[in-house]
């Protein structure tokens, strides 16, 4: 099949409930924790949009070009279909049901979003997660995604991968990242910014709080994981590590959104943070002499914990992506600005 014709992409298959699924890994007080299957080359994946819509044609090649270098075929809901065209909005039924047959389709063993922008979060009351439940498989993506890959982790126990988009660059590392964490049923090892042969590190981690420590991964998006703070979906981060990411965001907001997190309580007892790589977080011209640069505000709000931090991962908003799987035991080390996964993210 020629995946690579736009005509003939395939609209999502009938809906078959998937019985079962207790592929459990530990416990934790509200979910069992779930890890999907993992894939193999010839599966079926289904290419959604839960968040802004895919309107020009040629996003939708380059998504389906990721899938042909995975050696996975695609397919695509028809509401994405026949929008593909300039339309902007698909409504957030559309959205849904789009997730829901994605989920419930035994022929289907994963979720890769197309892309972020807004509107995720709408949809987190409208999600059967017990549907979710049942039929346990990988969904990824990130920025606006976040929203989707935290509440269903928190809903359902439901193993969610931090990972690139489809029309994400998708440079080598990036891709290799990729590909091992969903492929590989082992525990994925070391994640580690590739060392430069500059004079200058191209991307250097920056101790905040030394240490090592080990915990749960939970976070993504910082303006996505602070706009669910109040509601059902508030990520839970007690002993937990915590990685945050944003792009574009003035120092002050980022030290904004971070006060919010230590005022909700949500900073007191973690085990650990990385910080992302945030590529357009300076002042610019407007700082005031009372202002803090990036990393100021990261000393100020955790300087005073008593757990490691370090900034720098690529992760999130920057060509490089490293893919970082939601629920599962890691290992952090700010001083050698590492982060280890410890146990396997799929089955």
């Amino acid at each position: 099949m020629n995946r690579r014709n736009l005509l003939k992409i395939t609209a999502l298959s009938s809906v078959f409930l998937l019985k079962g699924g207790n592929n459990l890994l530990s416990q934790t007080n509200k979910q069992s924790i779930i890890r999907p299957k993992r894939l193999e080359k010839g599966d079926k994946v289904a290419l959604v949009s839960p968040a802004s819509n895919v309107t020009d044609l040629m996003d939708v090649y380059r998504a389906q070009e990721i899938c042909d270098k995975l050696g996975l075929n695609t397919i695509m809901p028809k509401s994405i279909v026949k929008t593909a065209s300039g339309y902007k909005t698909r409504t957030v039924e559309e959205r849904v049901d789009d997730l829901h047959q994605a989920f419930a389709d035994k022929s289907i063993k994963a979720i890769f979003c197309i892309r972020g922008g807004f509107g995720s979060a709408e949809l987190l009351d409208k999600l059967d997660y017990e549907l979710i439940k049942r039929n346990p498989k990988i969904i990824c993506g990130y920025s606006d995604i976040t929203a989707l890959l935290t509440g269903i982790n928190k809903k359902t126990g439901l193993v969610t991968f931090h990972s690139p988009v489809m029309l994400s660059d998708f440079d080598e590392i990036t891709f290799t990242s990729f590909q091992n964490m969903l492929y590989n049923s082992s525990a994925f090892g070391e994640i580690k910014n590739p060392i430069s042969s500059d004079i200058r590190s191209a991307n250097p981690t920056i101790v905040i709080n030394d240490g090592k420590s080990k915990g749960e991964l939970v976070g993504g998006n910082l303006s996505l994981i602070t706009s669910l703070i109040g509601t059902a979906y508030q990520i839970d981060t007690e002993a937990k590590i915590l990685f945050i990411e944003d792009v574009g965001e003035a120092p002050y907001r980022l030290e904004r959104m971070l006060t919010q997190m230590r005022m909700a309580g949500m900073l007191n007892k973690l085990n650990g943070v990385v910080i992302g790589k945030c590529d357009d977080c300076s002042a610019g011209s407007s700082q005031s002499t009372w202002d803090r640069s990036e990393l100021e505000v990261y000393n100020y709000i955790f300087a005073g914990m008593d757990y490691p931090v370090f900034y720098g991962l690529l992760f999130g908003h920057t060509s490089t992506q490293f893919t970082i799987p939601i629920g599962i035991e890691a290992e952090m080390n700010s001083e050698e600005g590492t982060l280890t996964i410890l146990q396997s993210a799929v089955i």
